[in-house]
């Protein structure tokens, strides 16, 4: 027992517990009407109707499968491939690629079979080119070139060490496929993604010490400029002992100090100039470089009910939330359907088919995944 009185409880009590609004777990009436409005509803509310709709557009979509795999269209389906072309002057600095691939000896295919993607980290520019590249989504091809421009020079630009940053790049596009089979598609990638992020990050570099370079020019400074700015510095005093110097200044001293400032002045504008032409190298050697990769979409095969997001079903440590921060989290237009997706483990159709529902019970109008 506490000092106040209250029994401190030193083990694990069997049971789960939701104090939001009274409600116990296991004592919600599954039978009554889910309240009108998506924001009114409690965690449980939001529990009931994910594990409700998810379970129908469940079943209705094996059924679909079911339907067209009797028919012979899962073998067209799968044949469809998807090409998605990664740039170095697009590629974000300090980014990986996200993709983690099955062991070979997890699928039961030989260890020449093209790689099965495991997981494609969120938020990730593959992530984003289409929702189709999830997990089961095969990789079959990968060419990295270095797309020639109009009077470039070859080498593009050169990093800190003095090597050229498109180096052991072919330069004929086309040229630089990977050899089949897994290791060679693997390696193949591993190399695009290096030279993706060495090009990314030597523009980062180059684009700061550009800007670096141009806030060290120094700024035409007059003589109102100088009483001005030792007002700022150091008040009036400063300022006042500023117009007394100013005012002694003898011919040869201003002289002086404008051959001085003029001096420094050209050093830094060397310094921006030779700047700004390694940013245009840099900017050069990343247009240049193109990561093209293939990928066979995963054959549509049964879906399962997804799991309830950990935020709504009492696992998050972030705490437990309700109809408000639901729909704030999936019924939003614009990221609505990706944070669905996400949620559903990559399954495109389950995650229309909430997203649909959601928009219908706001009065928005959904979009379909791109």
């Amino acid at each position: 027992v506490g000092p106040c009185g209250a029994r401190v409880l030193t083990r694990r009590l069997q049971g789960r517990a939701s104090l939001m609004r009274g409600e116990v777990a296991g004592s919600v009436d599954v039978d009554r009407p889910l309240p009108p409005s998506p924001r009114d509803w409690t965690s449980a509310e939001v529990v009931r109707w994910w594990l409700a709709t998810s379970t129908a557009a469940v079943e209705r979509i094996n059924a679909e499968v079911a339907e067209a795999a009797a028919a012979g269209f899962a073998a067209a389906e799968q044949k469809k491939r998807l090409r998605v072309v990664l740039r170095g002057a697009e590629w974000p600095p300090r980014t990986k690629l996200g993709l983690s691939f099955e062991p070979p000896g997890l699928a039961d295919a030989p260890p020449t079979a093209p790689p099965t993607l495991s997981r494609v980290t969120p938020r990730t520019p593959i992530a984003d080119a289409s929702p189709l590249i999830r997990r089961g989504t095969r990789l079959v091809g990968c060419r990295l070139a270095l797309a020639q421009e109009e009077g470039a020079p070859p080498e593009g630009a050169r990093s800190d060490a003095g090597e050229s940053l498109t180096a052991g790049i072919d330069h004929r596009a086309g040229a630089s496929d990977a050899p089949p089979g897994r290791s060679g598609l693997l390696a193949e990638l591993r190399r695009g993604s290096l030279a993706l992020t060495r090009v990314a990050d030597a523009l980062d570099a180059a684009e700061s010490e550009a800007t670096r370079a141009a806030e060290e020019v120094p700024r035409k400074l007059d003589d109102d400029a100088a009483l001005l700015r030792a007002w700022v510095v150091g008040g009036e005093a400063a300022q006042e002992e500023e117009r007394r110097r100013i005012a002694r200044r003898t011919k040869e001293e201003v002289e002086a100090e404008a051959a001085g400032r003029a001096a420094s002045v050209a050093v830094a504008r060397a310094r921006l100039d030779e700047a700004r032409a390694v940013l245009a190298r840099a900017a050069a050697a990343a247009r240049q470089v193109e990561l093209e990769i293939t990928f066979e979409p995963a054959a549509f095969s049964r879906a399962e009910v997804p799991r309830v997001p950990r935020h709504f079903s009492g696992a998050s440590r972030l705490g437990q939330g309700d109809g408000k921060a639901f729909m704030n989290a999936f019924a939003d237009p614009e990221r609505g359907l990706r944070s669905l997706i996400v949620a559903c483990e990559g399954d495109t159709r389950v995650a229309e088919t909430l997203f649909q529902a959601l928009c219908a019970l706001a009065g928005t109008t959904p979009r379909t995944a791109d």
